[in-house]
């Protein structure tokens, strides 16, 4: 059972990085997903896969303040057919997208388990299912 003692693990360990493997965390049955991987560069990755493909998003990311990160994205594919179908943002004026974010314990059909959230939400950045952090 998870309790705030666990949250405040993740609030310790993860007030200034994010540096992990991110996962859906839905439960047994979810046909879409959603996964995060940051890395110790600043550079990462936001997939998203369902039935009909993966959209790969990458970016750069850093944390100047706890629980505020800032988010690049540099260029996204969508998959399996990444070159008829590549984003071209050559022209598109690039920003950082700084949220504050935060845990939380949520429930699904295996349990509880720690989402990482944008703050107010369970959900995390632009995603659209919850994530946690894969267990090793």
């Amino acid at each position: 059972m998870l309790d705030k003692t666990d949250i405040e693990l993740y609030k310790r360990k993860f007030q200034r990085t994010l540096v992990g493997k991110w996962i859906t965390i839905e439960g047994t049955f979810f046909l879409m997903t959603d996964t995060f991987e940051f890395f110790p560069d600043g550079k990462g990755t936001w997939i998203q896969s369902s039935g009909s493909g993966e959209c790969v998003t990458y970016f750069d990311w850093n944390i100047d303040e706890p629980f505020v990160v800032n988010i690049l994205e540099t260029k996204v594919e969508y998959l399996p057919d990444s070159e008829a179908t590549e984003d071209n943002q050559e022209d598109e004026i690039k920003q950082w997208h700084k949220l504050e974010y935060d845990f939380k314990v949520i429930s699904n059909d295996c349990g509880n388990e720690i989402a990482l959230c944008n703050k107010d939400s369970e959900l995390f950045y632009f995603a659209t299912h919850r994530v946690g952090l894969q267990k090793k």
